[in-house]
């Protein structure tokens, strides 16, 4: 197996990443840093807002040069059948997490003085009812909206990571070390915020170069199989921006465990996820292998 990158692989990582991380420096200069701040606000949501596409940009501009092939960027539709899998595959993962850490940890803000269930600093389609079953349904058809609103943010990262690279990746090193490689990358691209305060707070060299980094990886997997499942980039982009909704909402209503602990158990499952769907990404490659070569003959 051929271990090396293209050329102009390489220069368009090293070029994007130094790109967003200059963006991601003077978002903390010129609009503070994410230690004592409750939500960003608005001149560092635009800074990050302009991060988050900056992947792509780079990209369309090699593609527009012709550098790199359109083809080769997973924008193909998917079959309309498939979007309620991906759908509910998505909101399997991210409800399990959030109810799982709601009952694992004591949240402060998801039960307020009173006793009524409330979770602070997240918008909802209707004013949060106290009844459990109105108040997740409320929360899920809230998140269901804001994953759909944030699809275009997630798809200018997306684009870059599972359009573009990780067939490269997974091509050249295999589906675990490519897996691996490509998230150890994606983890490196957040690094200047999280240094800063951002996702991490309390522990930011921790968070930015080990959590964030296992994070990355196990979530490369999930949005790996979709884009493997697939052959597009519109699912990944979708499971993305469904990830992006309820990290917000786990980041603004912190629990009253160690942070460590919480970090750990949240990287624990996503670690867990990430080896199952590493798992799927392989034994779907090899499925397409086969009917591949049963077309070639």
């Amino acid at each position: 197996m051929d271990k090396k990158i293209p050329k102009i692989t390489i220069i368009y990582i090293i070029v994007f990443m130094a790109i967003t991380w200059l963006f991601q420096i003077l978002t903390i200069i010129f609009a503070g840093n994410f230690f004592n701040e409750k939500s960003v606000n608005q001149l560092q949501s635009v800074f990050l807002t302009i991060c988050m596409f900056i992947p792509s940009i780079v990209l369309l501009v090699l593609c527009f040069t012709k550098k790199i092939g359109f083809n080769e960027l997973g924008l193909k539709p998917v079959r309309p059948l498939f979007w309620p899998v991906i759908f509910s595959i998505i909101m399997v993962i991210v409800i399990t997490i959030l109810l799982s850490v709601l009952w694992f940890s004591d949240y402060p803000s998801f039960k307020n003085i009173d006793g009524e269930l409330k979770l602070e600093n997240v918008a909802t389609i209707m004013p949060q009812p106290n009844k459990p079953i109105l108040f997740f349904a409320n929360i899920l058809f809230s998140m269901v909206l804001a994953t759909i609103l944030t699809i275009p943010q997630a798809l200018g990262e997306e684009l870059a990571w599972r359009g573009y690279l990780q067939n490269i990746f997974v091509n050249k090193f295999g589906v675990i070390k490519g897996i691996v490689f490509l998230g150890i990358i994606w983890g490196l691209f957040h690094l200047p915020l999280n240094l800063a305060g951002y996702n991490y707070p309390e522990t930011p060299i921790l968070g930015g170069f080990v959590y964030m980094t296992i994070t990355c990886i196990s979530l490369g997997a999930v949005f790996g199989w979709a884009r493997v499942k697939t052959n597009s980039v519109w699912p990944a982009a979708v499971a993305h921006a469904a990830y992006n909704v309820i990290i917000t909402i786990m980041v603004l209503n912190k629990p009253r465990i160690n942070v460590n602990l919480y970090n750990l158990y949240i990287n624990g499952m996503e670690t867990i996820i990430g080896i199952i769907f590493i798992y799927l990404i392989i034994k779907e490659r090899k499925k397409q292998n086969i009917i591949s070569s049963q077309n070639c003959t």
